[in-house]
């Protein structure tokens, strides 16, 4: 739990630092996203713009256009995928939570698991990807999953505090445009860069 109070700090203490840049990142993401189908693809390029500021301790808005045009088929097919998988688990969550008897009670709750993970999973994934070598779908779940599955409390500790700067964000409204988005790729890079720190030392997590 600490240990992701730290990193939740220290994501901060980036955004801090660099502040207009990120503030202006922010917009740009929102802008980008109105279109729906290029969300994902402004999203994954304001990750690594973090990424970058955190990795070199340095970053300008180039890296975010390029990071955009670079990762454009790439971003997409992630986004579409996730879309699918979102759209499986609530079907059959949906599905389950018709039905009152114990083992249909045992698949509701082993799906809602599964959406825990699931969403655990997006937020390593996109700073993972910049991680690897050779970025792939399959190679950055992999990893995500592996990140979540050695460090399940530090997961969770991280996943409710995203999960409360959402609902405040949404809220007030007015953060989702200037910053929201920024400092939520802030603490994830912060985090999956302190959790490869500690799964390398031990050999946890390959590169890919």
């Amino acid at each position: 739990m600490f240990s992701a109070l730290r990193v939740v700090w220290r994501g901060i203490g980036q955004f801090e630092h660099y502040g207009w840049l990120l503030v202006l990142a922010n917009i740009v993401t929102v802008a980008l996203s109105l279109p729906i189908v290029t969300a994902p693809v402004a999203f994954a390029a304001l990750s690594h713009l973090s990424h970058t500021a955190q990795s070199t301790q340095t970053a300008v808005m180039n890296d975010y256009w390029e990071a955009f045009r670079q990762s454009f088929v790439r971003s997409s097919i992630i986004g579409a995928s996730n879309v699918i998988a979102l759209i499986m688990l609530i079907t059959n969550f949906q599905v389950y939570a018709l039905q009152s008897s114990v083992w249909f009670v045992a698949l509701r709750i082993a799906w809602m698991l599964i959406f825990t993970a699931w969403l655990i999973v997006q937020l390593y994934l996109w700073p993972l990807m910049d991680e690897m070598v050779n970025p792939t779908l399959r190679g950055g779940l992999r990893n995500a999953l592996v990140m979540f599955v050695f460090n399940p409390f530090f997961s969770l500790t991280l996943l409710v505090i995203i999960t409360l700067l959402i609902i405040v964000s949404t809220l007030f409204a007015a953060p989702w445009l200037l910053l929201t988005f920024s400092l939520l790729v802030s603490i994830t890079n912060a985090a999956v860069l302190d959790r490869l720190h500690h799964a390398r030392e031990r050999g946890q997590l390959r590169s890919a």
